[in-house]
C-alpha cells in the first residue's frame, strides 16, 4: 500500500505540504493566501541494526548499516491559507534527489559489535527523500514585533537509500516516518523589511521500512525484508526573510533528528518462509540550507 500510494506521488513531484515554516514564513501574511517556492541542499545520515534473534541476543548487534553524507538537492512548494481571523491552514512539501553518499555494511559474531565477520563500503548515489505536512495553526500576535504560531498537524516523510558498486549490486532501503505532531514557530520583526524566523517541532511517528538485497538468492525479491517500530522526531529551523511588497525573499538553515525504539525485522525467504528478529534501533539525522521566494495575495 505504501509503495503504490506514496512513491508515484514523489516521482511525479506532487508537492502539497510541509510548511517549512522557517523556510517560507507563510504565517506572516495578514490575510489571504501565500505560496512559496524553495530550493536548497541537504545532507542525511541514517543507521539501523538488527540482533541475531527476536530476543535481541546471539549477538545483540548482528548486522548494522550506516548511510553517511548522503547529499541531496531539494525543491519544495508551500501554501498557507488564512481561513478565519488568525486561524491558518497550512500545506507544504519537498522532494530531494540524491547526488552522492556512502554506506557501510558490517556484521558481527559476538555481542557489542565484537568479532567483525563482514565489513564493506558501497556507493549510495541514487535515491530520493520527501516530506509532507498538513496542519492548522493560530497566529498569536504577542506584540508589534513578535508573532508566535503553534501548529498541530500530520506529517509524512521518507527516503530511498541505495547500495551500489557500479556492477550487479543494486539494493535499496526505503523508509516511511508518519504521524501527528506539533510545531511552534516565531517571527521577530527587525524593521519594515527584515524578519528573523525560528521554529521548533516534535512529531510522534509510526516507522515502516522495506529493503531488497538483490544479490542474495536465498531472499525474496523485490522485497527481502520489512521493518516496523515506533519513534519520534525533533526539528529546528533558523532563518531570515526580506520583504519587497508582496514578494518576499528568504533563506533558512534547518536540522532534524528521528529515532525509533526497538522493533521487528521480518525477513522474507525465497522458499516462502518468514524469519523474524529484533530491530534494535533506527536513527536519521538531517541538516540543510534552502532559499526561495514567497508571493502573497
Amino acid at each position: 500500500m505504501h509503495v503504490e500510494l506514496i512513491h508515484p506521488a514523489v516521482r511525479c513531484r506532487m508537492f502539497f505540504l510541509l510548511v517549512l515554516f522557517g523556510s517560507t514564513a507563510v504565517m506572516g501574511q495578514v490575510g489571504g493566501v501565500t505560496v512559496a517556492v524553495t530550493g536548497g541542499y541537504q545532507r542525511q545520515d541514517l543507521r539501523w541494526s538488527i540482533a541475531g534473534n527476536s530476543s535481541g541476543t546471539s549477538p545483540n548487534v548482528y548486522s548494522e548499516l550506516k548511510w553517511k553524507g548522503v547529499g541531496m538537492v531539494e525543491e519544495g512548494l508551500d501554501v498557507s491559507w488564512k481561513v478565519w481571523k488568525d486561524w491558518v491552514i497550512v500545506a507544504g512539501g519537498s522532494r530531494a534527489s540524491t547526488v552522492g553518499g556512502r554506506v557501510t555494511d558490517m556484521d558481527y559474531g559476538a555481542d557489542d559489535r565484537r568479532d567483525v565477520i563482514y565489513d564493506q563500503a558501497f556507493s549510495a548515489n541514487k535515491g530520493y527523500a520527501y516530506t509532507l505536512f498538513f496542519g492548522l495553526g493560530y497566529a498569536w500576535r504577542v506584540g508589534p514585533r513578535l508573532v508566535l504560531t503553534p501548529v498541530a498537524g500530520y506529517g509524512l516523510s521518507g527516503q530511498r537509500f541505495s547500495i551500489t558498486d557500479g556492477g550487479l549490486l543494486d539494493s535499496y532501503y526505503r523508509t516511511w516516518w508518519n504521524g501527528f505532531g506539533g510545531r511552534f514557530r516565531g517571527e521577530w520583526k527587525i524593521d519594515a523589511r527584515w524578519v528573523i524566523l525560528f521554529l521548533a517541532g516534535y512529531r510522534q511517528v509510526n516507522y515502516r521500512a522495506e529493503g531488497d538485497w538483490n544479490l542474495i538468492q536465498n531472499f525474496s525479491h523485490p522485497v527481502s525484508f520489512r521493518h516496523r517500530a515506533d519513534g519520534y522526531g525533533l526539528e529546528g529551523r533558523l532563518g531570515a526573510r526580506y520583504g519587497l511588497g508582496r514578494v518576499v525573499l528568504f533563506v533558512v538553515g534547518d536540522c532534524a533528528g528521528w529515532t525509533t525504539g526497538k522493533g521487528v525485522d521480518d525477513l522474507y525467504l525465497a522458499s516462502g518462509r518468514t524469519s523474524q528478529t529484533r530491530l534494535n534501533e533506527v536513527a536519521l539525522y538531517e541538516s540543510g540550507v534552502s532559499a526561495g521566494v514567497r508571493i502573497g495575495w
